[in-house]
């Protein structure tokens, strides 16, 4: 992969990860995170600075793992089922990391002081749509909660922004075939 392709996946994740905390932003009371962090990047640096310290750390073992996994001697012959099986084992990894990155900012972020208005808006009936009863309560449901309406919309941006990249590369790769069609003639 090179250094453009990697800025750009990066840049996809940090615009996902700004756009589903927007969606929450925006989802929640007007009375309530709102009116506590005074403002969305007040609330987003929260996270972002985990989002950091989490992506930094991910890629390092990606890069490890990747040169570990990826020969890239031509001398070196390989049969093609292993450097199959080695590039599958690189992309589980990648997909691992991906949804590691989210999970673990996510969870760092909510054992953090910078959450606390964030839990308590979630631990109110607004987030249930009911009151809370006993077996709701504890650190795993209001988590869930909010691994759950911080992580679906991340997904789903994230599974648009790469489907926008594919298409764009498509067209991209096909422009460039036509142009050289017609250098050639």
């Amino acid at each position: 992969m090179n250094i453009a392709r990697f800025i750009l996946f990066a840049s996809l994740l940090l615009g996902a990860e700004v756009a589903s905390s927007l969606l929450l932003w925006v989802r929640a009371p007007t009375d309530s995170i709102r009116v506590k962090y005074g403002g969305f990047w007040n609330f987003e640096l929260g996270r972002l600075y985990f989002w950091v310290l989490v992506f930094g750390s991910l890629t390092i073992v990606w890069l490890v793992a990747r040169h570990l996994l990826v020969q890239r001697d031509p001398t070196i012959y390989m049969h093609h089922a292993i450097k199959r099986t080695r590039l599958s084992a690189l992309r589980t990894l990648e997909v691992m990391c991906v949804l590691g990155l989210e999970m673990f900012t996510s969870a760092l972020y909510w054992l953090g002081d910078k959450s606390s208005h964030l839990r308590s808006i979630l631990q109110s009936a607004w987030s249930w749509g009911r009151v809370p009863g006993p077996a709701d309560l504890g650190w795993p449901s209001f988590f869930r909660s909010y691994l759950w309406y911080h992580l679906a919309p991340w997904a789903i941006t994230l599974l648009i922004g790469i489907a926008l990249w594919r298409a764009a590369r498509s067209i991209w790769a096909r422009g460039a075939l036509d142009r050289n069609h017609w250098q050639n003639e």
